[in-house]
């Protein structure tokens, strides 16, 4: 908690590296579940080789997120400033407007917060708290310095929706399992069956505001680029349901997946739950029925 703030960058992306190595080599059930989960998504045939190095890419991406909790505490406008770029079409996300922005485990999901909250002038979250009490009153600071504001999922619509009808932004992390029972809908990724919340097509249906799959990908010497994904204008989204608006969220994640595969976390549990019906040949070895 003291010294990381300190260390040079460089050093910082070192450690997460052996960190990440080492974290590789010591959970083997972490390691299996994220080979399976790669072997499936990508096919039977994909080469040993390539299967390790992107869980070990996974696993270091990890490593420095949570590195970057403590890193990018110190100092936090200033650094990110220097360490988060954002692409131009990235642009269209910021305005005087109401704004949906979606995004996923994948890159640095805490750092490319920090970076749209001081650019868009704030943001309203989802997030459960850490575990660790440490770590979490440290993000909980540096979120709120950036403009974040943080909220539990129990009656977070409500609050979400609040907030765009006072023409404000608000961001939700798509990739976490949610059963049809607690609003979520089973949708193709990679070509399997697997619950994704349908909470954020619901925000973007009623508030009738714009919408982006948006990411923060580390670019291997400290930096992050924050790029958009996927752009969803309320022009294109109010013709959709609220299914095939969920299903095009998903297909933007598959997309930033397919594109830099070792950036996701691949260690979680995606594929735990076979719907009714359900290929269960085509499902991870971990997958029970939902």
């Amino acid at each position: 908690m003291l010294a990381i703030p300190l260390l040079p960058r460089s050093l910082v992306t070192l450690l997460a590296s052996l960190l990440g190595r080492t974290a590789y080599f010591l959970a083997r059930r972490d390691r299996a579940v994220a080979a399976e989960n790669i072997r499936m998504a990508f096919g039977g045939d994909v080469p040993d080789e390539d299967i390790l190095r992107i869980t070990r890419e996974s696993f270091e991406g990890f490593a420095l997120v949570l590195l970057d909790l403590f890193w990018f505490s110190f100092m936090t406008e200033r650094r990110v400033a220097r360490y988060v770029h954002f692409d131009s079409e990235y642009d269209w996300t910021f305005g005087d407007r109401p704004f949906v922005y979606l995004t996923a485990h994948f890159g640095n999901w805490e750092v490319l917060g920090l970076g749209t909250a001081l650019r868009a002038g704030g943001i309203l979250s989802v997030a459960a708290p850490l575990e660790n009490k440490v770590a979490d009153r440290i993000l909980k600071g540096m979120r709120r310095g950036t403009g974040q504001a943080i909220i539990s999922k129990h009656g977070a619509v409500r609050a979400l929706m609040k907030e765009l009808k006072e023409n404000g932004k608000v961001a939700l992390v798509m990739d976490q399992n949610t059963l049809p029972k607690d609003g979520g809908l089973f949708v193709d990724l990679f070509g399997v069956p697997a619950p994704v919340s349908m909470a954020a097509s619901s925000l973007i249906l009623h508030s009738g505001c714009d919408a982006a799959f948006v990411c923060g990908i580390p670019d291997g010497r400290g930096h992050y680029d924050a790029r958009l994904v996927d752009k969803i204008p309320a022009s294109e989204s109010q013709v959709l349901s609220r299914e095939e608006l969920t299903r095009r969220i998903a297909a933007a994640l598959e997309k930033a997946v397919r594109a830099y595969p070792g950036k996701w976390l691949w260690s979680y549990k995606r594929w735990k739950f076979i719907p009714e019906g359900g290929d269960v040949s085509k499902f991870p070895s971990y997958s029970r029925p939902a």
